[in-house]
């Protein structure tokens, strides 16, 4: 009998394309084009995997992400609604496409019927490159705390951006969703936050669309705006700055000038001794002449030192050059089209047992102790939101600096079984500051004081009938955060309140942050990994 869940479908092209389906034949698949109707997909549909990779075109890309929607819907359309939904690979070529996904989520019918994975070439690169993996023996790529930053250090992150091109935007962000340590705390006069740094010689346009884009963001975060040539800084504080606690651990400065400018080579001399930073460079501008350029312009320092200075470079020859040569063994290339997807989708396998997690927790049920496959993937195929999946692979994404704040490497997860209380206390304000900054990229925001009073009164008012055995009222918090995007529980760690349930919604982040070791453990089982 033909074996349906070993056959893998695939429509378009793309450098990339080899790469992603030698992954598959090397574990016995079978490889088939898929047709314009999908119909050969569709009869082998419920157990199948299909991949849909959009050409490069720098004409119009959002067209050719259209076309892949318009596809994924045409497919999900003519699929009936089986017990499964087929995993679907799909590459855009827009952010801003996978952007508007993550804000708007997909069409209904596609979220019913297909588990779908959208990426883009820079989205990969930037999870490839900063997110550490339990089991690894060999990271490809330093992560940002290179030591450990306990609740106790005095480090800090700091990421030095050259460039302002559409994979540093996605490597600046990915890096604020997962650079958060137990050191940060609101109440200091000084608060230590991760220190993102952009220099571009073009940054005030750029900047304002950025800003623009993350208007949530950036509203509830500090940022300073720095002109070399005119020696201006510009301060902005959040808007909630003295009226209520701060909340965002991240914090941004965008710099009008060159890598080459004198007073941007003698902070980065200083940055690179500064015992209490953790200096990364990256260097990604629009071609690879003009970022060979800017490395070939750096401090000798940061060789010295031993600073990490990731540059994009999209053909292979030079990067293998590079990486060959003992003189540049602090640069890391990144960005070639033929390396980099992992078609075993690593995050989304630990992000189904985190959904799973929660969902638990939140419908008071008793907490997992292990995870049964089969109930994993039931709670995985209801949840047809791409957010919150996605939401699911950003807190996993920081599973790795929560572990090496408690002293633990990649290499020794199958060590990493057990958290004590003092250690899930302290992480557990890390999860929701992380929690914090992800709404914010997506898009939500806090409560005005006015609706907080009525969220607050209604959650009383809930409480109260559930009490007195009568019907309960709508749920306001749920409502604001769907319909609206606003959000009750956008605040500091300390002044979170109870919610519908009678719980202080902190709760969930210990819960969340005690099932570490069992996710690692789970997934380490899954993959085979052998101690």
């Amino acid at each position: 009998m033909k074996d349906r869940s070993r056959n893998v479908y695939v429509r378009g092209n793309h450098p990339i394309r080899d790469y992603i389906l030698n992954q598959y034949i090397s574990k016995g698949y079978s490889i088939h084009e898929c047709l314009d109707d999908a119909s050969n997909f569709l009869e082998n549909g419920e157990d199948a995997i299909l991949i849909l990779l959009t050409s490069p075109c720098h004409l119009d890309r959002l067209e050719v992400d259209q076309d892949a929607i318009q596809y994924l819907k045409l497919v999900a359309e003519k699929m009936p609604l089986t017990d499964n939904r087929p995993q679907v690979h799909v590459l855009f070529q827009s952010s801003v496409t996978l952007e508007l996904l993550l804000k708007y989520d997909l069409p209904s019918v596609v979220n019913e019927k297909l588990d779908v994975y959208p990426f883009t070439m820079e989205d990969m690169w930037a999870k490839n490159i900063w997110v550490g993996l339990p089991g690894i023996t060999k990271m490809l790529y330093p992560s940002l705390d290179r030591l450990s930053i306990t609740s106790d250090s005095t480090s800090r992150i700091h990421l030095v951006i050259s460039g302002f091109d559409e994979q540093a935007e996605i490597l600046s962000i990915h890096a604020a969703l997962i650079a958060h340590f137990p050191n940060y705390r609101s109440t200091d006069r000084y608060p230590i936050r991760t220190r993102i740094t952009i220099v571009d010689q073009q940054i005030k346009a750029k900047r304002e669309a950025f800003i623009a884009r993350y208007s949530s963001l950036f509203m509830h975060s500090y940022y300073r705006t720095v002109s070399v040539q005119e020696q201006v800084v510009l301060l902005h504080k959040p808007v909630s700055d003295e009226k209520r606690k701060a909340f965002v651990d991240v914090e941004w400065e965008f710099v009008e000038g060159s890598m080459t400018d004198g007073i941007v080579q003698d902070k980065m001399k200083r940055w690179s001794m500064d015992e209490n930073q953790q200096l990364t460079v990256v260097v990604s501008h629009g071609n690879d002449e003009e970022n060979l350029k800017q490395v070939l312009c750096l401090p000798q320092i940061l060789k010295e030192q031993n600073i990490p200075v990731l540059i994009r470079l999209r053909r292979n020859e030079l990067a293998d050059l590079l990486k060959e040569s003992p003189l540049s063994s602090h640069i890391y290339p990144f960005g070639m089209y033929d390396r980099g997807y992992d078609v075993e989708l690593p995050l989304m396998k630990m992000a189904k047992y985190l959904n799973y997690f929660y969902r638990c927790i939140y419908q008071n049920k008793e907490i997992p102790t292990d995870f049964t496959r089969e109930e994993v993937e039931n709670a995985w195929k209801d949840e047809h939101s791409l957010k919150l999946r996605f939401s699911n692979i950003y807190n996993v994404m920081t599973i790795p600096c929560k572990m090496h704040s408690l002293g633990h490497e990649p290499t020794d997860a199958v060590a990493f079984y057990a958290l004590n209380q003092s250690e899930i206390a302290s992480l557990a304000e890390t999860e929701h500051n992380r929690w914090c900054v992800e709404r914010l990229i997506l898009g939500d925001r806090p409560c005005t004081d006015e609706e907080k009073k009525i969220i607050r009164q209604n959650i009383q008012a809930i409480i109260d009938a559930r009490c007195q055995g009568k019907d309960e009222p709508e749920d306001l918090k749920v409502r604001y955060k769907k319909l609206h995007g606003v959000h009750y529980d956008l605040c500091a760690f300390d002044e979170l309140e109870v919610d519908a349930t009678g719980k202080n919604a902190q709760v969930y982040d210990y819960d969340l942050t005690a099932s570490i070791p069992l996710i690692y453990q789970t997934y380490l089982e899954e993959v085979g990994y052998e101690r």
